[in-house]
Formats: C-alpha cells, sequence, structure tokens
C-alpha cells in the first residue's frame, strides 16, 4: 500500500490527521479549562510542543 505524500510538507495525510487531531484535543482541553478568549494561538503551540506558525498551519482560525 502507498503512503500518500503532501507535496508542500513531504508529510504523509495519515501522519497529518494524527497532527491536526492531536492539535485539536489540546485545544479543547484548554478551551475547557480557560475559555476560548483567554486560550491564545501561542498556548496551544507550547501544549503540543509545535510552534505557533505550525498550528496556523493546520488550522486557519480558532
Amino acid at each position: 500500500m502507498a503512503v500518500k505524500v503532501s507535496r508542500a510538507s513531504g508529510m504523509s495525510e495519515q501522519r497529518r490527521h494524527r497532527l491536526r487531531l492531536e492539535i485539536s484535543r489540546e485545544a479543547s482541553r484548554l478551551f475547557w479549562e480557560h475559555g476560548v478568549a483567554a486560550t491564545s494561538g501561542d498556548r496551544i503551540a507550547e501544549a503540543v510542543g509545535l510552534s505557533t506558525r505550525t498550528i496556523w498551519r493546520h488550522f486557519r482560525s480558532k
């Protein structure tokens, strides 16, 4: 079975999906604990160990 790779980032679709899921889960946890308005992209990025820029590549908005 061939793994589909995104040309822009070289990341497989499966890896991209897992990363988006991890970010979503952490963001949901932070939203629940602190509220949406009080949760920044920086805080979400820190929680998942990624750069803020990477977070915004996967999600264009909160």
